[in-house]
């Protein structure tokens, strides 16, 4: 009977010991969003852009995402849109991966360039940029900079049926050319 005890209790131990233990570690599942940047876009589509990419990365990541308002006090009140910034700004969160991100308006077109830099090395694991034809193009755009983020591939591996944006969809000269049938006869007149 003592010696049934005694392989239980071995057995539980052994199983205990065995468990990964993540909840101790604050760092080991937390991102940072910094506040988005933009140049020429209005701060509503800003703004909208940015609830849509911390609610799919929400959706579709196991990491805590830290809040809007302990990330936008982190940097002391000045812009963060640098990586050596955003790994300082991860630091004092504890934060494992930082995001930054910039919408960019070029005419009608709107350029979203992103990173994401895992803060105990400070090296950038993510840089990449895409472009959405217009506003209403931004939620789809948007959504897959969070699958992007979430699988640290860059965005054009992430294509999904449905997840297209506007650009993608244009056919380019070149292909479209196939189509045009022409014959010449050499210098008749």
């Amino acid at each position: 009977m003592r010696t049934l005890s005694l392989f239980f209790l071995v057995v539980l131990l052994a199983c205990l010991g065995s468990t990964d233990l993540r909840g101790q570690d604050s760092t080991s599942s937390r991102i940072a969003i910094l506040p988005l940047h933009a140049n020429g876009v209005d701060s509503v589509s800003l703004q909208t852009a940015e609830s849509i990419l911390r609610t799919e990365i929400g959706k579709i990541s196991p990491m805590d995402i830290i809040s809007l308002k302990r990330t936008t006090e982190a940097p002391n009140g000045s812009s963060c849109a640098e990586s050596e910034c955003a790994a300082d700004v991860g630091k004092t969160l504890g934060a494992k991966q930082v995001l930054g991100c910039k919408l960019s308006a070029l005419g009608e077109k709107i350029i979203v360039q992103y990173f994401l830099i895992d803060v105990p090395s400070g090296r950038a694991l993510l840089i990449d940029q895409a472009t959405a034809l217009n506003v209403e193009d931004l939620e789809v755009l948007m959504k897959r900079v969070a699958k992007s983020v979430v699988n640290i591939q860059p965005i054009n591996k992430n294509v999904e049926v449905g997840q297209v944006t506007a650009v993608e969809t244009q056919e380019s000269l070149r292909r479209s050319t196939r189509y045009n049938f022409g014959i010449a006869f050499g210098y008749l007149y």
